[in-house]
């Protein structure tokens, strides 16, 4: 386990244009974990601060990699990348927020059993995107034809004044 005295931390984070990136202010803070525990912007929007139920989260996530790193006879980062800290993260979020994942305790020490309970499912992740339903997706075409006849009688009109 490297010494923390001795061991140079990296730089305090410089805002960019206002912003500091994530990755920058994990790696300051020395906590990398699996996943986040606040809104986090995409630099096109200032998020909301930390709510205090992702505090706690965090809080739990810290505490619990500590506790099973030190067990497991490794570092708490070099934990929180394995299959077991992500199991550890899902058990928080369950302390916190209700129990929404089937996460067993072995998962938290034992790479077999998460290995074991693993499910395959398919997720698809759209983030913001928008898909169009065919209602929607008529009314848009509408809009635009809507659209591209008022663009021709703009047209026809300024070529009658001479424009």
């Amino acid at each position: 386990m490297p010494n923390l005295k001795t061991t140079p931390s990296a730089p305090k984070p410089v805002a960019r244009n206002g912003w500091i990136r994530k990755s920058d202010l994990d790696a300051w803070l020395g906590r990398y974990l699996p996943i986040p525990t606040q809104a986090v912007s995409n630099e096109e929007f200032h998020p909301i601060p930390q709510t205090p139920e992702q505090k706690r989260l965090e809080h739990e996530i810290i505490a619990g990699a500590e506790r099973e790193a030190r067990l497991a006879g490794t570092d708490r980062r070099q934990f929180l990348r394995s299959s077991c800290g992500m199991a550890l993260a899902f058990a928080a979020m369950n302390t916190v927020y209700g129990k929404c994942f089937r996460v067993d305790a072995a998962e938290l020490s034992d790479l077999a059993a998460v290995a074991a309970n693993k499910t395959r499912f398919f997720v698809f992740d759209v983030q913001t995107h928008h898909v169009a339903m065919p209602e929607e997706r008529k009314l848009r075409e509408g809009n635009l034809s809507r659209q591209r006849d008022r663009r021709r009688r703009a047209q026809r009109f300024a070529g009658l004044l001479g424009g």
